[in-house]
């Protein structure tokens, strides 16, 4: 599904550099001036990383700052669930399952860069904090009736800094679809535990933890309704 998300990546900054042709213009839409100069906040509603086996999403809030800056800020979820079976030397079989669930608390102050009828291009930091658990299932059979199970639980604390940039479109003065393209800079750490067992090989149980630094993008679609 990977090159599926980069059609639409593209699609996305195709469209976003349209609206910024049309930028200059001084022809704004009196439902975009009054969706963002009104004092109310608004309820976001979030979808991000949907395909066949993930899918994510979240629910925030936006307080007004000015007619050109808002403030942002989310809790969501995301889940994956996905499984793997292979056979090799024609005697090995191996079936793993995957499981994960992520609960995340994010930040991302919007900037209002250029606005045209509806639309407007957007800009935005991002900060947060991610809590993953991931779980894993492995059994392989290297003979007939004999099959070893491995099992993984694993937690893992996600720092993330990075940025957002889009595009949006008031559908009225109190609603307002966002598209964003997100790149983000993880820093993480975690612990896991791990046992195996089947065969003629003992039970055994491993305790781990590691750090490290990674990288992910997202696209990610919000629904924004003004009180």
């Amino acid at each position: 599904m990977g090159w599926i998300r980069g059609l639409v990546s593209g699609v996305a900054f195709l469209l976003l550099l349209q609206v910024n042709a049309y930028a200059q213009s001084d022809e704004v839409h009196e439902d975009l001036k009054a969706f963002f100069e009104r004092d109310t906040p608004a309820l976001l509603f979030e979808v991000d990383g949907i395909d066949l086996t993930t899918y994510g999403g979240g629910i925030g809030i936006m307080f007004p700052g000015n007619t050109d800056f808002q403030w942002r800020f989310a809790i969501g979820v995301g889940y994956e669930d996905n499984m793997y079976e292979s056979l090799w030397r024609d005697t090995v079989r191996d079936q793993t399952w995957n499981n994960t669930v992520e609960l995340r608390f994010q930040a991302s102050p919007l900037w209002l860069l250029n606005q045209y009828d509806r639309f407007v291009t957007t800009i935005s930091p991002v900060m947060g904090y991610s809590l993953f658990r991931a779980a894993s299932d492995r059994h392989m059979q290297r003979d007939p009736g004999v099959v070893q199970v491995y099992e993984e639980e694993r937690y893992t604390h996600f720092f993330t800094f990075g940025g957002r940039f889009g595009f949006g479109v008031a559908l009225t003065e109190a609603i307002f679809l966002h598209a964003e393209y997100e790149l983000l800079l993880r820093y993480g750490f975690s612990a896991s535990e791990n046992t195996r067992s089947g065969g003629s090989d003992e039970p055994e149980w491993h305790e781990n933890e590691y750090e490290n630094w990674s990288g992910s993008n997202f696209l990610v679609f919000s629904l924004g309704v003004r009180l």
